[in-house]
């Protein structure tokens, strides 16, 4: 795998590379995207008892959305998170580098 930051390039191999996947929730307090899975809603504002703090004028309701968390680490010093907003991708996609990784093991 190809790495690209602000100094150059590096490479990982894929037998080193770790992947690992996860959910989160977020707060969403700019648009949701659309694929996204709402699984709550709070206040922009709360109070200590978990309701709306009424000092506030524009405290809207907010959506509570489901992201997906794909971690990427290496011994080498790789240490990347991506966050995807629909869920279920990140396990196709670490199944798929997990099985690359077996074929490039049996071709050397």
């Amino acid at each position: 795998m190809l790495v690209y930051d602000r100094d150059g390039v590096g490479a990982v191999s894929y037998n080193q590379l770790f992947i690992n996947v996860g959910d989160s929730q977020f707060i969403e307090s700019d648009s949701v995207p659309p694929d996204a899975m709402i699984v709550g809603r709070t206040w922009k504002y709360v109070n200590k008892s978990g309701g709306p703090d009424r000092r506030f004028k524009d405290n809207n309701e907010i959506p509570i959305c489901l992201y997906q968390n794909i971690s990427f680490t290496s011994h080498s010093g790789l240490d990347e998170l991506l966050q995807l907003s629909k869920i279920g991708h990140g396990e196709e996609f670490s199944l798929s580098i997990s099985e690359l990784s077996k074929k490039l093991r049996v071709l050397n």
